[in-house]
């Protein structure tokens, strides 16, 4: 009978070698039973020093947060007892009611007394009550404050009780300033009765003595013990259990809730209760019995005194680990250990086994991998085919010029763009034409001067120089010249930029080639045209300038004849017809003055004069003509004067004063009624020469923010309205500027 891969025709040597197996299987079986009684002492001895540890850390941990608590409290009575108005309290006391070094009467210290109680209250609301107890009144309580429930209240006078009878009273009261008494944990009580639901309370209180060391009160502060118990019940994770209990022996804390505070409650739940032996509360681990949990417990306990200076009154806190959990830890790592041993001889048995099937799985898998790579490679190769098409697609059909080269600058892809542009066929250049042929030798030139210049390396050749340009303008674009084949030149926009490998090593060269033949003959075109239109302009501005001057000679003629004709004795609808022509003469000659001053600024033909004036000349004539204008108005025309050192000028007074016409005339015309205003600053000085600002401000209409970037442009006002309301045609604040 065949068996494959097992098939063996040596009989005599298969059986030794099973022989050998069922050898080497009883020696294993041995070796593995000695190892897990071994293993299993020693798991337990690891487990249990493990236990042992977490055990005394958890009641280090617990026995830490019982004196932070403890001394928490007595922080907190001690600085309530040191409060000014207890102290003065006490003095008034002591001066019928009085207290003369503050100058204030008790009720006041009270009253304070009370406003500290609640904001003090409000910082913890673990307070339960803070009181004041005196002593020379029987014991009765001066002032207390009760935070039941989360509302704060100051009890009436009539509410307060006498503690003297009470045990915190009696204990505070011999002892020195500043040392506490701690009560134990108890249930809060209110009127002789137990708080509904039961709320776990400690208690401090501290003496209060005057300065010859005479007891006046105590101060007693109670708080809610349930924060501390439930921050003592945390972080313990099962089975590991923790209590605490009092001096005699009663459950403070316990893992069931229902086992606390018997003593309080009327049934009795203590620790000799549950267990057989009493915890030694030394920090060393024992064994105790515990008949309500059917077994043995390690137990480790520490005591808590709450008094610093004996340890009369203390609490225990102990934590324990059932000997059940400890047998099932060890017998978990035992069956671990059986488990791990089984699964050894499993595995030992199967080497066989597996060894000669994986040869034949191996080559298996090797013939698989290797029809899967054939396919891989297949499906790679069609992938590449496909992006190959695609990108010879886009390369065929780009409206640009697309040339590449390698690290030698030969020419490695040229597209029928380029083809098309610089007139070579792709099989003329591809591996057989370097790339700087197409540029322009002189160009090349320029660009390894360029680079000789601006390093101390030796000459570069011409390719380092265009691998330079390129690196240093990389995917900008760049105006240049190519040659074609025909050995033309064109103007072109280029964007080169290096290609870099996965590595970032460069193996090539890109460039995007746009022919700018058409652009630049756009350009050139439009650039005719644009200095036609600038010449026409230009004529035109010196046509107006001469045209305004023809016309200003015969209006002037008619300003002379019709004033002369104003002078003579007419009838009076005759001299209204003469006055009516010469105000409408007057209009149209100052808007031909602004029209010739306005072609001559176009035309360049306007100079400036630079003759000495007087500053004042200018102003009283400006103070002359604007004021016969705002003198039809309801308008104070304001003219400020000359800064010190400055009447006495070099310049153009005419213009000057036409500037300011111009300015004052706009505001006196747009403004109805208030006030216009001229003022003059001196903006800065150097030797002789002076810089002066002048300023006009008017209460008018104002102008909209979007309206003003238009202001200073000829023939524009601020909207149509403005030109029908108040005249005028844009052209004085445009001879302005």
């Amino acid at each position: 009978m065949k068996l494959g891969l097992f098939e063996n025709n040596d009989g005599p040597s298969r059986d030794a070698g099973a022989r050998h197996l069922w050898i080497f299987a009883v020696a294993a079986v041995g070796l593995v039973a000695v190892i897990l009684q071994v293993g299993q002492g020693r798991a337990r001895a690891a487990a249990l020093s493990e236990i042992r540890t977490r055990l005394l850390a958890q009641v280090a941990i617990r026995t830490e947060l019982l004196r932070d608590h403890q001394e928490s409290l007595r922080r907190e009575a001690v600085f309530l007892a040191s409060l000014p108005p207890i102290s003065g309290i006490l003095r008034a006391e002591a001066s019928h009611g009085f207290d003369r070094l503050e100058n204030t009467p008790e009720e006041l210290w009270k009253r304070r007394l009370e406003t500290i109680f609640i904001g003090f209250a409000k910082t913890d609301p673990r307070i339960v009550e803070l009181r004041l107890v005196g002593v020379a009144n029987g014991g009765r309580e001066i002032v207390r404050l009760d935070q039941r429930g989360g509302d704060r209240r100051i009890a009436p006078d009539h509410a307060l009780e006498r503690d003297s009878g009470r045990d915190f009273f009696a204990q505070a009261a011999p002892r020195k300033t500043g040392d506490v008494f701690l009560s134990d944990l108890g249930l809060d009580s209110a009127a002789g009765r137990l708080v509904e639901p039961p709320v776990p309370i400690q208690r401090a209180s501290t003496p209060v003595r005057d300065a010859s060391g005479k007891l006046f009160g105590i101060v007693v502060v109670d708080i809610d013990a349930r924060p501390m118990l439930d921050e003592f019940r945390k972080s313990l994770i099962p089975p590991f259990e923790a209590y605490l209990t009092n001096g005699e022996g009663d459950f403070l804390s316990h893992p069931r809730k229902e086992m606390e505070f018997g003593f309080a409650l009327g049934k009795r739940h203590r620790w000799r209760d549950e267990f057989d032996d009493e915890a030694r509360a030394d920090d060393l681990p024992q064994w105790v019995g515990s008949g309500a949990r059917r077994g043995s417990l390690l137990v480790v306990s520490h005591r808590v005194s709450l008094e610093s200076s004996t340890t009369a009154r203390q609490w225990v806190v102990a934590a324990t680990y059932p000997a059940s959990a400890l047998q099932a830890r060890v017998a978990q790592s035992r069956n671990t250990a059986l488990a791990v041993a089984a699964g050894i001889l499993i595995l030992g048995g199967l080497l066989l086994f597996l060894y000669l099937r994986l040869q034949a799985r191996v080559r298996r898998r090797i013939l698989a991998l290797n029809a899967d790579l054939e396919r891989q490679v297949h499906e790679r190769t069609a992938q590449i085919e496909s992006i190959s098409t695609l990108q010879k697609t886009i390369l065929d059909t780009a409206g640009y010029a697309i040339i590449t080269a390698d690290t030698e600058w030969t020419i490695t892809m040229f597209n029928p763009a380029a083809e098309a542009m610089l007139g070579y066929k792709a099989e003329e250049v591809v591996g057989k034409m370097s790339g700087d042929r197409l540029r322009v030798p002189e160009e090349v030139d320029t660009l390894v001067s360029e680079f000789s210049r601006n390093t101390d390396a030796p000459p570069p050749s011409r390719f380092q120089a265009v691998a330079a340009d390129i690196a240093r303008f990389a995917s900008q674009p760049r105006e240049r010249f190519y040659v074609r084949k025909d050995g033309s030149r064109i103007p072109v926009l280029v964007t080169a930029a290096p290609l870099r490998n996965e590595a970032g090593e460069i193996f090539g060269h890109l460039g995007v080639v746009v022919d700018l033949t058409e652009r630049r003959a756009i350009e050139e075109d439009l650039r005719a045209r644009t200095e036609e239109a600038i010449a026409a302009n230009r004529s035109k501005a010196e046509f107006l300038a001469n045209m305004s001057h023809e016309i200003r000679t015969p209006m002037s003629a008619i300003m002379g004849l019709t004033q002369l004709l104003e002078n003579r004795q007419q009838e009076p609808d005759s001299q209204a017809i003469v006055r009516k022509i010469l105000r409408a003469g007057t209009s149209l000659q100052l808007l031909i003055d602004d029209i010739l001053d306005f072609s001559k600024i176009e035309a360049g033909h306007l100079e400036l004069e630079n003759t000495p004036f007087h500053l004042d000349d200018v102003l009283d004539n400006l103070a002359t003509i604007m004021g016969a204008n705002a003198g039809s108005k309801d308008l104070e025309l304001v003219i400020g004067a000359p800064p010190q050192g400055t009447t006495h000028l070099v310049g153009d007074a005419h213009r000057l004063g036409q500037i300011l016409i111009n300015l004052t005339g706009n505001a006196i015309k747009f403004t109805e009624r208030g006030s216009v205003a001229v003022s003059l600053e001196l903006v800065s000085r150097n030797g002789d020469a002076a810089t002066l600002r002048f300023s006009v401000r008017d209460t008018g209409i104002g102008i909209p923010r979007d309206k003003q970037a238009g202001l200073f442009l000829a023939f524009t006002q601020a909207d149509t309205s403005t030109t029908r309301r108040f005249g005028g045609t844009g052209l004085g604040l445009a001879i302005c500027r």
